[in-house]
């Protein structure tokens, strides 16, 4: 039995595009950038500025694009059409997914600051995106 899957491109880049320009504003020093570095790095992180490379780059681009186009893939192996059901999805994916491994995080490097921002980006980032990808 083979499972084809139709994937919608023009969801996935959209989705895409909003999952990086989310990421760069919820990670901005005015939202959470600042609280985020300084549970990364201490007190000197407050000033610290991230240096980005072509390469780092390249890496946050492509890692959001194959989690937007996995998830669509998974929302639509699973044949969901409504929303809430596909918001369900995501909640269900971030509490088996992304929320255990912030936890594991948790008990290697403590820090309550940079638990919540990461947490709740990845939940407000999963719901986002699956609605996009619904939407379209």
């Amino acid at each position: 039995m083979a499972l084809t899957i139709a994937v919608d491109w023009t969801g996935v880049v959209v989705a895409t595009i909003v999952a990086l320009i989310f990421g760069f504003v919820w990670y901005s020093r005015p939202v959470f950038g600042r609280m985020w570095m300084e549970g990364m790095h201490g007190a000197r992180g407050r000033n610290k500025a991230m240096k980005m490379n072509a390469a780092k780059i390249f890496v946050i681009i492509f890692s959001s694009f194959i989690l937007v186009l996995i998830l669509d893939l998974f929302i639509k192996s699973l044949s969901i059409t409504s929303f809430s059901a596909a918001l369900l999805v995501a909640l269900l994916v971030w509490f088996g997914f992304f929320l255990p491994k912030e936890l594991i995080g948790e008990t290697q490097t403590p820090n309550g600051k940079v638990f919540a921002v990461n947490g709740i980006h990845d939940l407000v980032l999963l719901l986002l995106i699956t609605a996009i990808l619904v939407a379209i």
